[in-house]
């Protein structure tokens, strides 16, 4: 057994906590693949060609199709953030970014002009301590990327992912810290073939959480050996935490892949990398595919909820007609912020398992429904941003909410402290219009632009790539126009923009 796999096995070992001796609760394992967006999963590929929309170019997953997909629950209406830290910060906070401080990404370095972008404030209260605190008391374990402290912050706190103190949040972690980092000896670049892991661990001690001041493990990753490829390095460290970790638990498993760069597969050498983004890509996607059956056949589904989510869109790069290129992650159009989120769970009932849910989704809306799932539905740790899915899965109902609410702003903020955000775009949708709104501040003042789209499924009619802004061709329909004075008032209500 690799070193990291014998470390991973101490480490959960020393997070054992005592389960109720009440019905078991169901573990809780939350996959998150990076610039995956439903184009590349097959399964949302073929929902969408048979509401009639034009046939994309997945990528081969037969995994999430046959075993996630064909066995759970898809969302095909789910909003993230659309980019990879302000998404995993309300995953993991239940709170929308304006409410978690962060709604732009963060750098392991500054971006030119002296300005750290900071990350997610240790004050929050994440996933992990929630179930913790639930009548169940979960371990937790995350591993692979992690994304979500900056440079400033990981100087202070090494333990980022562990909260402060040490054990606040997760257990334990491994992984890379922000996306693959080439270690500083190593003279080459960085990718999945040359990079830097970082164990919240000691194996001379043999149990997760460090002495106080005991830096992390960092070990320099290269390819060869096959097996420190990082999605196959990521697996193999989920694997041996779902086989030792005291039941219930929480697994944050963190794909790298398939965000950029681009490469082809080991055993290949990488000298032989070539062109072909788009093409590799989908190579990429397809061996996470494999990677992920792996993982979930180490679980057993009759006591496991897992729940597969994209971080955001996909790379303009990797976008293939129809999709139109210019909206995918970064963007708040669809294909950037409108993600896969597959739930495949023993309380998803027969009748419903390989369906379909076209409810309205965020990203957030995961913290609620685990917290449930452990027996907390009324715990404070559930934010009015946040609403189970559980009914949903049951199929008791079929809404939990009547609008969905995205974001990105720069820069990021402490929450409760002064924001002084200079860009803000937002987007409100309800089942079946979308208003966007843009604001900026500079020199000449407030600047604000909108776009309408109208989202409804007409057949040949239908606006699937949003390319018909509704405002740019004025007079509105009355529905169009009713539709346009309801979300600006939501937004001006419930969500003003935090550019002043």
């Amino acid at each position: 057994m690799r070193f990291a796999l014998a470390a991973l096995a101490l480490l959960a070992g020393g997070c054992a906590s005592t389960p109720p001796a009440t019905e078991r609760a169901h573990n809780v394992v939350v996959i998150v693949i990076d610039d995956v967006g439903c184009d590349l999963i097959g399964a949302f590929e073929r929902h969408a060609r048979a509401q009639g929309r034009p046939a994309g170019t997945p990528a081969t997953t037969p995994v999430i199709d046959r075993e996630l997909a064909g066995q759970g629950l898809i969302f095909t209406q789910a909003w993230s953030a659309p980019a990879c830290t302000p998404s995993r910060a309300r995953l993991l906070t239940g709170l929308r970014s304006r409410n978690n401080g962060v709604g732009s990404v963060i750098k392991k370095d500054d971006d030119g002009r002296g300005e750290v972008n900071v990350g997610l404030s240790l004050a929050c209260e994440l996933l992990p301590q929630a179930l913790r605190a639930s009548p169940a008391h979960y371990a937790s374990a995350a591993v692979g990327k992690w994304h979500l402290g900056d440079a400033r912050t990981l100087e202070q706190h090494p333990h980022h992912p562990l909260g402060e103190p040490v054990g606040t949040w997760f257990g334990s972690y491994a992984g890379s810290m922000f996306n693959l980092s080439a270690p500083d000896e190593s003279g080459r670049r960085a990718g999945y073939y040359n990079w830097e892991k970082t164990l919240s661990v000691d194996p001379a001690r043999g149990f997760a959480l460090p002495e106080e001041g005991a830096a992390p493990l960092v070990l320099p990753m290269r390819v060869p050996p096959a097996e420190n490829y990082p999605t196959t390095d990521t697996t193999d460290d989920a694997l041996a935490l779902a086989s030792t970790l005291p039941e219930p638990f929480l697994l944050y498993v963190s794909y790298n892949a398939a965000h950029a760069p681009v490469h082809a597969l080991p055993p290949v050498a990488e000298a032989a990398f070539g062109s072909g983004f788009s093409d590799k890509l989908r190579e990429m996607v397809s061996d996470l595919d494999r990677q992920i059956g792996r993982l979930l056949a180490g679980l057993d589904p009759s006591d496991t909820t897992v729940v597969l989510v994209g971080d955001n869109g996909t790379e303009s790069r990797g976008l293939q007609p129809p999709f139109d290129a210019e909206q995918g992650k970064g963007t708040l159009y669809e294909a950037g912020c409108r993600v896969p989120v597959i739930v495949r769970s023993p309380l998803v009932p027969e009748r419903l398992r390989g369906g379909a849910c076209e409810a309205l989704v965020e990203m957030n809306d995961l913290f609620a429904t685990f917290v449930e799932l452990a027996g907390g539905t009324n715990s404070a740790a559930v934010s009015a941003d946040s609403r189970s899915l559980a009914p949903l899965l049951r199929g008791d109902v079929q809404a939990v909410r009547d609008h969905a609410y995205t974001e990105l702003f720069h820069p990021n903020f402490e929450p409760g402290q002064p924001a002084n955000v200079r860009r803000h775009a937002q987007a409100v949708r309800d089942e079946r219009f979308k208003l966007l709104r843009f604001t900026t501040r500079d020199r000449e003042g407030l600047k604000i632009e909108e776009e309408l789209f109208d989202l409804e499924h007409r057949g040949a009619d239908s606006d699937w790539f949003e390319q018909r802004n509704l405002l740019a061709a004025p007079p509105l329909a009355p529905d169009a126009a009713d539709a346009l004075a309801r979300l600006r008032e939501r937004l001006d209500r419930e969500f003003p923009s935090l550019v002043r």
